[in-house]
């Protein structure tokens, strides 16, 4: 299960939930439960922050097209998503690659599906939880937090949102950087990603990463008390093989596919056995004890969980 990962004791941090649906009529409702169920913060709207773009196209975009000039680009922000609807009831999500403030301009990664007049809606379905002292005070995994919101026009589903608290984040550390796949893998790294697969590149190098971490957390190990990712690349790339192979990529090439996923199943267990046998750890018995080892060496990262 894909989740973020909080600071314990750290202030400031959020988290972010899209509303699938469209953008909340009001404030949307958060709660926050630990992993036994128990609730550490009561749902309510108080720490809750509904991203404020919404605004109109101020001319026409035709279908195909690239850029959309907007009435406003105030709190817009590159690589975020928004949803753009038309005097037509058509939608599309559409994220943007670049803004031109000066001329009011979006720039966004792929071409427009349909054609939006002047005064088509272009609105943020965005907000964010800015998490509170009592939620990241204690260690653990698989905290839960739940939005309720309310959409005109559609029935809304609660949104789940896991993470983790931890000391010492190892989401940060992932070793399956785009410059190593293109050293290991030229060719699918590049080739195959460039052509066929676009941005589930990144999605797919996280979801691999994901499953290294649960597979800690599941063996009792925490992210601080691990003393360098590297040794878990080859663990990493193990699971991003079979990724790819599950996903129609043929990683083992010239051989049946099933014995193919055999293949790359077999090597994930070896070195996932590998990497938790023959990785160094800092040998606190907690997580606290075992980042006071390595506090002076790293700091603790001040960046926002987003």
């Amino acid at each position: 299960m894909d989740r973020d990962e909080v600071v314990k004791a750290q202030t400031g941090q959020v988290l972010r939930f899209l509303a699938s649906e469209g953008r909340p009529s009001a404030t949307p409702s958060v709660g926050v439960k630990d992993q036994g169920g128990t609730v550490i913060s009561a749902a309510a709207a108080t720490n809750v922050t509904l991203d404020p773009v919404t605004t109109t196209t101020s001319g026409a975009a035709a279908a195909g097209a690239r850029t959309i000039t907007l009435t406003a680009v105030t709190s817009i922000r590159m690589g975020a998503v928004y949803r753009l609807t038309n005097a037509l009831s058509q939608l599309e999500d559409v994220r943007v690659r670049g803004i031109d403030t000066s001329g009011k301009i979006v720039h966004l990664d792929e071409p427009l599906q349909n054609a939006h007049a002047s005064g088509a809606t272009f609105a943020s379905c965005e907000f964010t939880y800015a998490l509170q002292t009592a939620d990241v005070a204690t260690l653990g995994a698989l905290f839960i937090a739940t939005a309720t919101y309310a959409v005109t026009g559609a029935q809304t589903a609660p949104l789940v949102r896991p993470f983790d608290v931890v000391l010492h984040p190892l989401h940060g550390r992932n070793p399956l950087t785009v410059a190593l796949l293109k050293e290991v893998w030229p060719d699918l790294s590049g080739q195959e990603w460039d052509e066929t697969r676009g941005e589930d590149y990144a999605l797919q190098r996280k979801r691999a990463w994901q499953q290294v971490c649960d597979a800690l957390w599941a063996a009792g190990r925490r992210p601080a008390m691990v003393v360098s990712a590297e040794g878990f690349t080859r663990w990493a790339l193990a699971e991003f093989a079979l990724i790819l192979q599950e996903g129609g990529v043929s990683v083992i090439r010239n051989v049946d596919p099933q014995v193919a996923l055999e293949r790359l199943d077999r090597k994930l267990t070896e070195a996932k056995q590998a990497a938790l046998s023959g990785i160094s750890w800092y040998e606190g018995e907690t997580e606290d004890e075992a980042f006071n080892e390595e506090t002076e060496a790293r700091p603790l990262p001040t960046h926002l969980v987003a």
